[in-house]
Formats: structure tokens, sequence, C-alpha cells
């Protein structure tokens, strides 16, 4: 039970740190979390070679103060990492940022490398009792990765810190019993009584200084009304009385009416959408028809029909009752949002969500799309993201199955005759998002058989946001003079239209060369290849193999970063990215000085003692590498079925830790001639999953779409477990098998396959960006391939020549 209890603190504040992330920084770094978790295990097996035999002889008191140590320090060492000035937006202007980043990954290590090297001994101090004490770890783990996540409904990550914490120093005490140890009972539980009185508190949060949520709080007269907590984001809803807020993305300078003053509802402090007062009369609010999103209304027959994904607070919706949309379905995927606006801001919004011609839906956007059968005039897909953080690059390594080329069909699928697609994005200069936005425009209508794609699409860009009309049929003369005149009327400009000619464009948002126009007549000409070929940004299609619609990132493109950083521009800066390749770089640093140089230089005090040979290195080696693609390929595949980065990161790994640790322990009942038979199987039924992995998701996709998020998340465990029980064979066979060759062979198979772990969680995701998630699955099953044809069958005579 102790065991147990500490495994899922262990995988809970791993999943936790990845809301934390998202909260302080942009991003979730969930290769970056996963990574330091792993090196902190492996880590755990070079100490134990070291100083297993003075841990062991003291064994209940060291058990203990690593237990207690292990709950100590998750607050303790997230606080510290808190306090250093990491800014990832600063990468490329602060070479110190590198030594920040570095320091941070080795501080939240250190509760890992702690709860890792207390089931280490407990494996080898109780070596009769294997099996409970594995089983205990993996279901205490399993359940963790998916409390963690239910928690998030009732408590804030700032409150779960602490929480686990307690669970952990209960683990501690509860353990200290067991062993007849009541002393450090006692103490271990007066400590976690003491972190239990500051649940409800929590620890402080110090997000980034830049976050817009932090920089609203810097206006006088701001006040947090209140604060709300889920799995999908931390709501924070804002008040600014001296200067109200009037936040209207993309609103024409020209409006005749002044935008009703507003409250700013920050999701993880990021991006904003705001609640409009609303009196009840939708005609009164002229100015909603003063942005690009309002083009579309000009070729809409009356009272149509729209669906809204991503309604937000409202805006759109607001925007579709005022231009007279006769239904409206609006499409929320954080059921969060909509309570709020049913509950306590109801009455400030109008009752807008109460509206008759407003259905509101709490669901994913592609998934409802998929799954709805109705049809629609039009299909709006608002801009939800920020404005600074998408500048920066930092959404780079972000998954997004909402903007890819299969998703642009779906929603085409859902129009009736003659229906509008509507897609808005920022304005980003030298221009990227807009580019590749529309360049699978292009890529989705070609694949619905539209022979001339640049006839069935126009292009609106206003001074801060520009907003793409796709239509299966083709758009007349007639229809793009109605467009260009209601962008006259509102000094935005045509990017393109059908007939439009270069003359035409570029009037009153000026930019020094009329790049958009360009841009979309070498996509829709023969030279497409070569324009995504030469373009200075990443701006190929994404797609749901490549899922990556904000990573512009070229490598040529870093000259020219690095000499214009002193300048302080963030005009070139893709972050997300070099985030990313540094903490590759520095995990193969880190991994290499505390798991490989350790051991080897262990080698010199043990003269005479055989050394593992290659083949044995490689073996664990490949199996670590190969384990890893996988796991975060799973991961990011998921995203796609289960809607968030939080729900696939604590199912996929929940299921791989119970079926994997069970397919282990199955293995330790091989005998020893059928090891390397049994290997074998398992690796290729592992790599025929594996390969067919994205067809099969595809099929599970297929025929539970409509199913509710408990049963989803049910069907993901069971449609892992196959793999993820093949899996477990492999490293435990290898294991058994060197284990009688030398006191070294052990310690060198658990560093090897945690160094390959740790450089796996992050080169698997750069991978599946440059290849694609289908090849890296390949590449997977290769690398299980090559680790059994190293299988480690060799004598201690020839390893010691090895």
């Amino acid at each position: 039970m102790a065991v147990a209890l500490l495994a899922a603190a262990s995988l809970a504040f791993e999943v936790l740190l990845m809301r934390l992330f998202s909260i302080l920084q942009w991003h979730h770094f969930a290769y970056m979390i996963i990574s330091l978790a792993l090196l902190g295990y492996g880590t755990s097996g070079t100490l134990m070679a070291f100083f297993a035999g003075g841990l062991l002889r003291r064994f209940e008191r060291a058990w203990t103060l690593l237990a207690m140590g292990f709950g100590l320090s998750m607050p303790l060492v997230f606080l510290l990492a808190e306090q250093l000035p990491f800014n990832p937006l600063e990468l490329l202007w602060d070479p110190w940022q590198w030594l920040w980043l570095a320091t941070v990954y080795l501080l939240l290590m250190v509760p890992f490398l702690l709860v890792a090297l207390l089931i280490g001994i407990s494996f080898a101090r109780y070596g009769n009792r294997i099996g409970a004490i594995y089983g205990a770890d993996l279901l205490g783990a399993g359940v963790g990765a998916l409390a963690v996540v239910a928690l998030l409904y009732w408590l804030f990550p700032r409150q779960l810190l602490p929480l686990l914490a307690v669970v952990a120093l209960g683990g501690a005490s509860l353990g200290a019993w067991a062993m007849h140890r009541p002393r450090l009972a006692l103490g271990a539980g007066v400590v976690a009584l003491l972190f239990l009185g500051i649940v409800q508190q929590g620890v402080p949060l110090s997000p980034n200084p830049f976050k817009p949520l932090q920089q609203q709080l810097q206006v006088m007269g701001t006040r947090v009304l209140g604060e709300y907590s889920s799995p999908l984001a931390k709501l924070t809803m804002v008040e600014s009385e001296q200067v109200p807020l009037r936040y209207i993305l993309g609103l024409s300078l020209n409006t005749p009416q002044s935008p009703p003053e507003q409250l700013g509802l920050f999701a993880d402090g990021d991006a904003m959408m705001a609640i409009t007062r609303f009196e009840g009369d939708p005609k009164s609010l002229t100015f909603l028809a003063w942005t690009p999103e309002a083009a579309a209304w000009e070729l809409l027959p009356g009272k149509p029909r729209v669906l809204v994904l991503g309604a937000g607070t409202g805006m759109p919706v607001l925007r579709a009752l005022h231009l007279g949309a006769g239904e409206i379905h609006a499409v929320e995927v954080n059921g969060q949002v909509v309570e709020l606006m049913r509950g306590p801001y109801a009455a400030y919004s109008g009752d807008l969500y109460q509206s008759p011609e407003v259905r509101v839906v709490t669901a994913e956007a592609r998934r409802y799309a998929r799954t709805s059968d109705t049809v629609f005039d039009l299909v709006e897909l608002p801009l939800l993201d920020a404005f600074n953080a998408a500048s920066a690059g930092l959404y780079a390594v972000s998954e997004s199955y909402v903007y890819t080329v299969e998703a642009l069909r779906e929603y085409l699928r859902r129009l009736a005759p003659g229906g509008l697609l509507s897609v808005t994005r920022w304005v980003r200069l030298p221009p990227r998002e807009r580019i590749k936005l529309f360049a699978m425009a292009v890529e989705a209508l070609q694949q619905e058989g539209v022979a001339e794609p640049g006839r069935h699409l126009l292009w609106i860009r206003g001074w801060n946001t520009a907003t793409l009309l796709v239509r299966l049929t083709p758009f007349s003369s007639v229809e793009v003079e109605r467009v260009a005149r209601f962008a006259r009327s509102r000094s935005f400009d045509l990017a393109w239209a059908p007939g439009l000619s270069q003359s035409q464009v570029n009037r009153y948002n000026r930019l020094p060369q009329p790049w958009f126009y360009t841009a979309a007549s070498s996509i829709l000409g023969k030279e497409r290849d070569a324009f995504f070929r030469d373009y200075r940004f990443h701006v190929e299609p994404a797609t749901d193999d490549r899922p990556y619609f904000y990573r512009f990132f070229r490598w040529n493109l870093l000259p020219e970063m690095v000499r214009m950083r002193m300048q302080g521009s963030t005009f070139l800066q893709e972050t997300g990215y070099l985030v990313l390749v540094i903490t590759l770089l520095q995990a193969l640093l880190l991994a290499g000085l505390l798991l490989l140089v350790p051991l080897r230089l262990q080698r010199r005090f043990r003269q005479g003692e055989p050394l593992p040979g290659w083949r044995q290195h490689g073996y664990f080696f490949f199996v670590g590498l190969g384990f890893m693609f996988i796991e975060v390929i799973a991961i990011q595949l998921f995203i796609r079925y289960l809607s968030h980065p939080v729900y696939a990161v604590a199912v996929v790994l929940s299921a791989f830790l119970v079926f994997a640790g069970l397919g282990a322990w199955v293995s330790l009942k091989v005998k020893k001639r059928n090891r390397r038979r049994v290997a074998g199987l398992a690796v290729i039924v592992a790599g025929l999953l594996v390969v067919s992995y994205p067809a099969l998701l595809h099929q599970l996709i297929a025929t539970t779409h409509g199913w509710p998020d408990a049963l989803r998340i049910l069907a993901s465990l069971l449609f892992i477990a196959p793999l993820a029980f093949a899996m477990g064979f492999p490293f435990t066979l290898g294991l058994s098998e060197v284990s009688d060759r030398g006191r070294l062979h052990i310690p060198w198979a658990w560093a090897v396959n945690g160094f390959a772990s740790v450089l796996g969680t992050t080169l698997a995701t750069l991978a599946a960006i440059h290849l694609g998630l289908q090849l890296v699955l390949w590449l997977a099953a290769a690398f299980y391939l090559l680790a059994w044809s190293c299988w480690p069958a060799v004598s201690p005579k020839r390893a010691r020549g090895g």
C-alpha cells in the first residue's frame, strides 16, 4: 500500500507538472516532463550501483527518509524552479536562459530520482516479493495518472501540489509503520498533517510576466472576479473598472459604434475571451458587422443556420444573432466556460446561451463536425488563441487537430449547398500562418475534387486579423464585388479573390509588398512546390500525420534570427521549436553525465569484473528508444481522440504502465531457454500493431465518436492494452538474461535503457515534426527489430572481451 501511494503521487506529479507549465508559461512541455522523470528513474539505477549496500544495511531508515524526501521535494523543488528567471521568449537574446532551462530540468528531476531509488531498494530488499511490489508500483502509478485529472475538477493545480505531498508523506508513514518504525511513522505523519493545512491555500504561482493575464493585471483598476479549475484550463475572470475592456478582434477603425464594456476570461492566463455586456437586443450591436468575419454574411441567405466551432464566451454567437442567424449551434470544448455563461455571468451577457436561436454543445470542434448530421449555411472557426504567444512561436510544437487538411475537409462536408467555411487567424509579419492556412484550404478543396480551387476562395485582411472564406461551389463575379464593397467600406483589403489583380490589393493596411496575394498566386500556380521550398518559413499544409499547424521554423532562418536578436525582435522567433531542440541537447548531455559516465568510472574501481559488450548495450538502447517513440507518438495520436493533451497524457501513461507492467510480470515466468524466442514473438506482435496503429485508431474514432468521455477513456485503455502488454516483454526478458553475468551488467542495462528513454521522449517529438507520426512509428518498430538482433546471449568471457 505504501509503494502504491508513492507511485500514485509520482505519476500524478508528472501529469500535474504539465498543467503547471501551461499556467506559468505557454505550453505543457509534455516531452520535457516525461524526459526529466525518466532521467530521475535512470539516475536512481546509477546510484544503486554505487550505494545499494549502504542503503540496504539501513533499509528501514533509508526507505522512510527517501519517501519523506520525495514528498517534501515535490512542492519545494517546484518553488525553487519557479524562482529561476527562465523565460522561453528570451532564449535567443540571453545565453543564460539555456542554463536556467537546464537547472529547471535538473531540479524537477529530483522527486522522481528519490521515489525511483526507494522502489529500487524495495526490490533489492524484498526479492521474494518483487511481484507484489512491482504490481503495487504499476497499479498505483496508473491510478495516480487518472486520479489527478479527476481532482482538477475540484482543486486548482496550486492546491494539488501540497496534496500530493500529503499522499507521499502518508505513504512514508504507512511504510514506516509496516516496518515497525513507529517514530519514523509518527514523524512522517506529522509533516503530512502540516502540508494538509496548506492545501486550501496552495503554493504560490508566478506566471511569466509577459502572459496576457499578467499584462492585464498591470492596468489600473483591474481586479479578479473569480477563478475556476478544470483539467482543460485554469479560468480567471477579470474586470477593469477604470479602463474598461473593449476587446474586439480585427475591429475596423471605421466602425461607427464604440463597443460596450466587457469582462475578460483568461484560460491559463493566456488567450483572453471577452464577455460583452448585452442588454438583449442583438441589433443594437452594430460594431459586430465591422470585423473581417462579417464578410461571410454578404453571401448568406436570410435566416441562415450557423455552426460556431469554438464559441468561447459568445462573441461569434452575438455576431451571428446581430446579422440575422435563424439557428446557431455554438460548440465549446470547455464545459466550464459554458457553465459560467449560463450561471454567474448569465445576466451580464444577456442570457446569451439561453437564447431560443442558440443551441450550446460542449464538445471538441472537430468531433462535433464529424458526428453531427446537420448541414449549415456557415461553419465558422473564430480566433481564440493569444497573439503574443503565436507571434513568438510558442505553440510551435503543440499538436492541433483542429487546423489540418483533413479537419478542413470535415468542416466542408458539414456545409449545405452554397454554404461557407470561415476561418479567422492573426496577421503575423512576415506572413506565415495565414499562408499555411491558405495552402491547407487549397489542398482540402483539391482532395474534395475541386479542379480550380482559386475560384472557391476569398481572403479578407484587416489590420491585425484576416478571414479566409472557402466554398465547394465557385464564387461569382457578383459575389466577389459584394465582398469587395464590404471590404472597402471598412478599410479592409482583399488578399485573394477570383479575378483579383495585384493592383487591387494592399490598399488600406499597407505592407511593404503584397505578400499574401503573391503567396496565394504561387500556391495556386505551377510553382507551388518551389514556393514551399524557397519560402523563409515552413508553410506546407498541416495534416493529421503532421498536426503542427503552428510550426514555421526552418533551419536556414536561424542565422537571421541570431543577427536580429540584439534588436529585441520577435518577428522571426519560433521559440517553441528552439526549446524542443535545446531540451534534446541538454537531455543528451545530462543523461550521459548522470547515467553512463559514473558507471564507466566505476569500472576503474572494480577491476576483473566483466564489462557488458556492445550487444547488450545495443539491445537495451534500442528497446528504450523504441518504447519511448511509441509512447510519445501514442500521446500525440490520442490527443485527437480525447481532445486535450492532459487527458491523452494521463490515459496513455496509465495504460502503458499497467499493461506493459503486466506483460513484464508475465515474462518473468518464461524459462531461460525460451527467452529469446518469446522476445522475438513480442517484437513481431508489437511491430505489427505499431505500424497499423494510425489506421486502427481511425477506425476506433469512426466507431466510437459519439461516446461520452468516460467510455472513450475506457476504450482508449483497452485499445492500448495489447500493444503495451507486448512491449512489456523485451526489457524484462533481456534483464533476466544478463542478470547472472556480473554485478555491472544490470546497472549498465538500466543506465543504457534510461539514457535511450530520456533521449527518446524529445527525439520522438522532433522526428514527428519533420517525418510525420506514421514514419516515427515505423522507426519504433525498426528499433525493436534491431534490439532483437542484438539479443545479449553471450558468455561472460566474450562480454569481457567486448
